[in-house]
């Protein structure tokens, strides 16, 4: 059920079509108040190529439909912590250690 969920939002955001067999659970974390992450993790030999990404979903603003996602890199761990608001950061950094 989560794994379905996770692989769904994957193609949402990244056009990637995966199986819920495809990815291993990590666990559920406290994100923000009343936000929970469930984490997988997706072992794989070779990276997809980022420029081959699309997000099919959208929302509006100022009424225009606008990809919920619009950018995709393949980067080291380093830097997407870089990149990313402290709470993730600190979600990711505990569940590395399950991966």
């Amino acid at each position: 059920m989560l794994g379905d969920a996770a692989v769904r939002e994957l193609q949402e955001e990244t056009g990637l079509v995966l199986s819920s067999s495809d990815i291993s659970y990590i666990g559920i974390w406290d994100y923000k108040p009343g936000k929970d992450l469930a984490l997988f993790a997706y072992h794989t030999t070779s990276m997809p190529d980022p420029a081959l990404c699309f997000c099919p979903s959208t929302f509006e603003q100022d009424g225009q439909q606008i990809p919920e996602m619009d950018d995709w890199a393949v980067v080291s761990w380093d830097q997407a912590i870089a990149k990313m608001n402290a709470e993730l950061a600190r979600v990711l950094t505990e569940a590395k250690v399950k991966i």
